[in-house]
């Protein structure tokens, strides 16, 4: 190939025909040095991003490591659902441990400290794109509320909609709560 890199698609088997004057990539070659990771920001951190800004990814695959990151573009279209904006990040990847399609974690570094709402990550039921707790309406009676979560933080999660300041939220066993109230529903 005329360039370095890895080999992250194949369209080409062991001993299959091919000429040289087919339109088909046979393989998709990528330089994994440097990554872009796509992200979903809300519209209220918008001011805290620009073009340049420092950013910082963790990834679940690798809970100890930091890898430092730059916004690279920020999209001109809020998504009316979800009221977020998506940014393209350029992370430096030495190793080339991270990879195309994994999860990670966007940190932001904000310039300002405000009064947040958070509820322990241990509260939180992912159901696919939404999330759950589940709050104590009485003694031992709990409803599931869905809530609109933020960035999580030293195992705690910011809960942007859905709960306010007071009330009680199930910190241990939510799952298991959930688990149960399946099986009664069916």
């Amino acid at each position: 190939a005329p360039i370095n890199g890895v080999i992250i698609e194949r369209h080409v088997g062991l001993g299959q025909m091919v000429q040289s004057n087919g339109g088909d990539p046979l393989f998709m070659i990528a330089d994994l040095s440097s990554v872009w990771v796509n992200a979903d920001i809300y519209e209220d951190q918008l001011t805290y991003v620009r073009v340049g800004s420092p950013l910082k990814i963790k990834a679940a695959a690798y809970p100890d490591r930091i890898f430092n990151a730059r916004v690279d573009q920020i999209g001109s279209v809020v998504d009316p659902e979800k009221h977020t904006i998506p940014l393209r990040c350029v992370v430096a990847n030495p190793g080339e441990l991270l990879k195309p399609g994994m999860f990670v974690t966007v940190i932001l570094r904000t310039a300002t400290l405000e009064d947040v709402l958070t509820v322990p990550n241990t509260a939180i039921v992912t159901e696919g794109e939404r999330h759950i707790v589940f709050v104590e309406t009485s003694p031992g009676e709990f409803v599931r509320r869905e809530v609109q979560v933020g960035e999580e933080r030293e195992g705690r999660v910011i809960i942007r909609s859905g709960l306010r300041e007071g009330e009680r939220v199930v910190t241990n066993g939510s799952l298991l709560l959930d688990a149960e109230r399946r099986m009664e529903g069916s």
